[in-house]
């Protein structure tokens, strides 16, 4: 398993247990659409070079993008945190 898929495993695990839908899409990038209280968003892992580099979220699966940087891979718990926070300010301004 490349390092990518096992960081795309962890990452959809923390966004279940943090009350996420969550569908895996395989392909190049992997990507993941986690959906939670009317807000959906698609967030598509950038691998470079055999590892993560970033994380590309989109609200919505739509335009717009927030890019988490999670090129250190003994790193990745912060870099959900970030995609966490993001979700949940999106989450926050949807229910205005």
């Amino acid at each position: 398993m490349r390092v990518v898929e096992s960081v795309v495993r962890e990452v959809a695990e923390a966004l279940r247990g943090s009350g996420y839908d969550v569908v895996l899409r395989e392909g190049e990038p992997f990507e993941l659409i986690a959906s939670r209280k009317g807000v959906t968003a698609c967030i598509a892992f950038i691998d470079k070079g055999g590892g993560l580099s970033k994380l590309s979220v989109r609200p919505g699966c739509g335009s717009g993008l927030s890019v988490v940087d999670c090129s250190n891979a003994e790193r990745v718990k912060e870099c959900v945190e970030r995609l966490l926070q993001i979700l949940e300010a999106w989450a926050a301004g949807a229910e205005k």
